[in-house]
């Protein structure tokens, strides 16, 4: 037990082969829960001087019926300036807004075209949630499998 508990950092070499497993399915969590928080982060910086605005959901482009929400919904906005623009939303929003609602809007000052819905979703930040959530679940996840293989190793 005592040499199993600090093999890893001596000389990874002197690992179990269960060991060896654990550490590369613990390696390969961490590394899928860098991923999302990565593109989470990457996305809230690239908008980190966006302005944010309110917008109106216009159309409802891929509803399965009037009155029912848009998949890939259609808003409008202004800038500063008070030019108006357009856009279809690239993600699909299955139980998103109805045509007519408010909705935050962030785009970019140097390409207003450049927007999308100011929400948790499409800001980045989920992917920044669900990375954390993925690193605390993996990292007990696999102090718990560590645990369980030095233990049935006695």
């Amino acid at each position: 037990m005592k040499n199993s508990r600090c093999a890893l950092w001596r000389n990874p070499a002197n690992l179990t082969e269960k060991q060896q497993i654990v550490a590369l399915v613990c390696a390969g969590i961490l590394g899928l829960a860098a991923i999302f928080a990565g593109i989470g982060w990457i996305r809230m910086r690239m908008m980190r001087e966006w302005v944010q605005t309110t917008g109106q959901i216009t159309t409802k482009s891929g509803g399965l019926s009037e009155g029912l929400p848009a998949i890939y919904p259609t808003f409008r906005w202004q800038d500063e300036a008070g030019n108006e623009y357009r856009r279809t939303s690239n993600v699909r929003a299955s139980l998103g807004p109805r045509a007519g609602q408010l909705i935050p809007v962030r785009s970019d000052p140097k390409n207003p075209q450049r927007a999308i819905f100011g929400t948790f979703v499409q800001s980045g930040k989920i992917f920044v949630l669900i990375g954390a959530f993925i690193a605390v679940m993996g990292v007990l996840g696999c102090l718990y499998a560590w645990w369980m293989v030095a233990a049935l190793a006695q």
